[in-house]
């Protein structure tokens, strides 16, 4: 909270949930535009007895667009200045918003199952963008469907090559007459039977892939739909950099009135000013009287 005299100014910073506005697919890759939403707010408290009318500076950052108040009272090269009005006994309020838009783009390759689920529900999301998404989540299970085939049919050989290994070294101590050697046999026999057609299922199978991953791939590469912006959707995610920088915060400073040093404000007149002293440094803000 800042303070001077009779004056005090508390300032708040407020978060806002992003907004979802448009979604576009382009070769491959997924565009969002999302408008992102922070406020600062100001209360003047006036313990005086009589009305003064304060200007709150506010740096001005060039990657937001000011929407509240409309315009401010003055505009310096690098600041926002706006006037209220503080009645005695009655705190006065200033709201400060601003708003940026901001693209995005992902890969569709890369995007996981939750994330494609997100936009399949967002109302703001067209169809057809939402039915390439429905696709693309089809192929890609089949896909992972035939990936977990082949894996289990490697694992199978695998097994098999350590149960063949185990058996070996026992039929290096039998009888090569023996019922038992002979039953070993057998089933080297089926085995390596097994493993030939195991081989031939995961050569299918890597087959069936690789033309099912190139399918995928040429897909996503051709899905370009646009959808015209219908509305907008809220998610629940906090606002990124919401959070002013500690150098943006409003500090007042004292300063006298011949800028030597803090000042006190001065009770010859009934409207002051806070700004940015030349002679202070750049985070410190002070009162200084308009006339």
């Amino acid at each position: 909270m800042a303070s001077i005299s009779d004056t005090e100014v508390a300032p708040e910073t407020k978060n806002q949930p992003e907004e979802l506005l448009d979604v576009h697919l382009v070769k491959g890759t997924m565009l969002t535009d999302r408008k992102y939403t922070r406020l600062q707010q100001y209360t003047v408290k006036n313990s005086g007895k009589k009305a003064k009318t304060v200007l709150i500076e506010y740096p001005i950052d060039p990657a937001w667009k000011l929407v509240a108040p409309e315009k401010p009272s003055e505009k310096a090269r690098d600041l926002y200045r706006f006037a209220v009005a503080a009645k005695p006994g009655k705190p006065a309020k200033l709201t400060v918003e601003e708003e940026r838009t901001e693209r995005q783009q992902i890969a569709l390759a890369n995007m996981d199952d939750g994330t494609i689920q997100f936009y399949q529900s967002a109302k703001v999301v067209g169809e057809k963008v939402k039915a390439a998404l429905a696709e693309i989540v089809k192929r890609k299970a089949e896909l992972q469907q035939l990936g977990v085939g082949r894996q289990q049919r490697e694992q199978r050989i695998r097994q098999i090559a350590e149960d063949q290994n185990r058996v070996r070294l026992n039929m290096d101590r039998l009888d090569r007459q023996s019922e038992l050697y002979k039953s070993y046999v057998k089933k080297f026999t089926k085995q390596e039977e097994e493993v030939v057609k195991l081989n031939e299922e995961i050569a299918s199978l890597t087959e069936q892939e690789t033309s099912l991953r190139k399918s995928l791939d040429e897909y996503m590469m051709g899905s370009t739909s646009k959808m015209s912006r219908i509305r907008t959707v809220s998610r629940a995610s906090q606002i990124a950099g919401g959070q002013r920088p500690a150098e943006q915060q409003s500090v007042v400073r004292q300063r006298d009135e011949d800028l030597r040093v803090p000042c006190l404000l001065s009770e010859r007149s009934e409207t002051a000013s806070m700004f940015a002293a030349e002679s202070c440094p750049r985070q410190a803000w002070a009162w200084h009287p308009l006339f």
